[in-house]
């Protein structure tokens, strides 16, 4: 019995370690988490953007029904978005599109973009990284949807 009293001391000490230790808070970041927008701040390239279209999607042009090109387009050199302090947004793409507008980080990964884009009305970032940004946005339409992906690099 005398050699069982260390024996139990060291369990009971372990026992209590276990429940008197918690962890508090949440994990760090980690990877490819959308966590901590602050990062987005800066000029991103546009390397692609991805376009998914569903149903009779349209988008009116000076009054003309525009529909979107599905698949995956390859920006043209000098595409990109621009998300600067203050709230500010600049975006060109394919070499004609220009955008000056504003945005807001509506939540963890909620993006919003007052844009000549649609799918940027209510975004959200899926992926940040300091050289990878990945947004992916919804429009709908009373006829069709649009699922637009862009990824971005630094």
């Amino acid at each position: 019995m005398e050699n069982f009293k260390p024996f139990f001391g060291i369990c009971m000490f372990t026992v209590c370690g276990f429940f008197c230790c918690s962890k508090s808070g949440t994990n760090p970041p980690t990877g490819n988490q959308p966590a901590g927008l602050g990062r987005i701040i800066g000029t991103w390239q546009l390397v692609s953007d991805s376009v998914v279209t569903t149903g009779d999607y349209y988008v009116l042009v000076n009054g003309v029904p525009n529909f979107p090109l599905n698949g995956n387009i390859s920006a043209t050199g000098g595409d990109y978005f621009q998300f600067v302090n203050g709230g500010k947004f600049y975006a060109q793409e394919f070499g004609i599109l220009h955008d000056t507008s504003t945005y807001q980080l509506l939540a963890d990964s909620v993006l919003q973009i007052n844009s000549l884009r649609a799918t940027l009305d209510s975004a959200k970032v899926t992926a940040l990284t300091d050289h990878n940004l990945t947004i992916r946005g919804v429009a709908t339409i009373s006829t069709g949807q649009e699922v637009e992906i862009f990824y971005l690099a630094k």
